[in-house]
């Protein structure tokens, strides 16, 4: 997504400042689950396994299983930890 907002930033030099981002402690990659519908559930997890078997929709209408959504990997801003 990031890529196709800045369709000039060449894509080699963007992942590793996202990367550099991370080695210092300036932001973290967290898991989310994506919903059938597309949208993106609360909670944010450390690794894809951490990511429960069900959470509730954004609606609370109901649960959305893991199973039948899509676990993505995202940014936070993570500032308290950086070392740059």
């Amino acid at each position: 997504m990031l890529l196709r907002a800045l369709p000039r930033v060449n894509r080699a030099e963007l992942i590793v400042a996202l990367q550099l981002l991370v080695d210092n402690g300036m932001m973290e990659i967290t898991y989310r689950l994506k919903a059938p519908e597309g949208h993106l559930l609360e909670g944010e997890f450390e690794e894809p396994d951490l990511v429960p078997d069900k959470l509730m929709d954004r609606d609370y209408s109901g649960y959305v299983l893991k199973k039948d959504g899509t676990v993505v990997s995202g940014y936070r801003w993570e500032t308290s930890g950086a070392t740059a």
